[in-house]
């Protein structure tokens, strides 16, 4: 699947370092989460871009081409200044996180 996709295309197949990289990237989502509802509810759009476009890549690398399509979305929307429609796509691209966060080794 996508997971095992992304090992082997940016790991190499290491499995060790793919774990690694994965558990701190989900004890930075948190964080990402916090920072992009208050982005959100601020109406700050440059900090909605910056907070899209690092989930973009790395859920990219961590095999989510789905949530990263998301991020990227939301990435474009935010730099072209659409406030509420930024605002309804953090809300899903932050409802996938959450459920990520909330499923051990999905």
């Amino acid at each position: 699947g996508d997971r095992v996709h992304a090992l082997q295309e940016y790991f190499e197949g290491n499995r060790e370092l793919f774990d690694a990289y994965r558990g701190a990237c989900l004890e930075q989502f948190p964080q990402d989460v916090r920072e992009g509802d208050a982005a959100s509810a601020a109406g700050d759009l440059q900090a909605l871009h910056r907070v899209a476009h690092s989930l973009k890549s790395v859920l990219l690398t961590l095999g989510y081409p789905h949530m990263s399509a998301q991020a990227r979305a939301l990435e474009e929307t935010s730099h072209g200044g659409l406030l509420l429609q930024s605002q309804s796509q953090w809300m899903a691209l932050r409802a996938a996180l959450l459920q990520l966060l909330q499923t051990p080794g999905s």
